[in-house]
């Protein structure tokens, strides 16, 4: 996996994280995840992932890496052209 879409998943895990601690420091408040894909290309624009799923139930990041790798990749790579581009 290169370089990229390591910074992805670390992102991605490092917020998992940090809801998680807010969770643990405050028991009395539920937190959970949406997480959002955003595409320009010919598929639906936006795609909901996870929808607002409890905290404790989210595993990190490499399981819907695995799940979803390729829209991942393809999302990074259309950004990178996009970018490089523009």
């Amino acid at each position: 996996m290169s370089s990229i879409y390591e910074q992805v998943l670390g992102g991605a895990n490092e917020t998992i994280q940090t809801i998680r601690a807010a969770q643990a420091s405050a028991d009395d408040q539920k937190q959970f995840l949406t997480f959002v894909t955003f595409d320009s290309g010919d598929k639906e624009p936006v795609r909901t992932v996870i929808d607002t799923m409890p905290i404790e139930q989210v595993k990190d990041s490499y399981w819907w890496y695995i799940k979803y790798r390729n829209e991942i990749r393809k999302e990074i790579s259309d950004a990178q052209t996009s970018l490089t581009e523009n």
